[in-house]
């Protein structure tokens, strides 16, 4: 009786400390990537009057930027489908017009599972490439290591 009592401490404690290396490897893990963090990005594509709709599927809010090509300056409208979002600081809620110019670098914050429906109301196709923020691309692997 006394050698399971202590068995079963044993194996408890041998427990607890193999918890206490998981723990250390993982917050190795993210010191590693947060100097080592790669960028994460898309790049949409806005063809004239073809409404393209872009979703954070994310519980946490995310920043980008997105630098625009453009032949010519075009407007963006966009709409708040659901959640939040700013374009440049400005808040898009039911209706954003942005005029953008090839070479421009906007800024864009959403909220976490934000939905935003954009149409390019100008004559020429618009590519934007984004990449999100550092603290958002680090936050975004943590998500993706705990939900493997």
């Amino acid at each position: 009786m006394l050698g399971s009592y202590f068995c079963s401490k044993s194996i408890i404690l041998m427990e607890r400390e193999c918890k206490k290396l998981l723990g250390i490897a993982v917050l190795g893990l993210f010191t590693a990537a947060s100097y080592a963090t790669p960028q994460i990005s898309s790049t949409y594509t806005f063809e004239p009057n073809k409404p393209v709709t872009i979703n954070n599927p994310l519980f946490f809010s995310i920043s980008a930027s997105c630098k625009i090509s453009v032949a010519n300056p075009v407007t963006l409208h966009g709409v708040m489908l659901k959640g939040s979002g700013k374009l440049n600081g400005k808040n898009v809620g039911s209706g954003l017009d942005e005029i953008v110019n090839n070479g421009d670098v906007m800024s864009i914050s959403a909220s976490g599972l934000a939905k935003v429906q954009i149409t390019n109301t100008g004559s020429d196709t618009v590519t934007a490439d984004c990449s999100l923020g550092k603290s958002s691309t680090k936050a975004y692997e943590k998500y993706q290591f705990f939900n493997k």
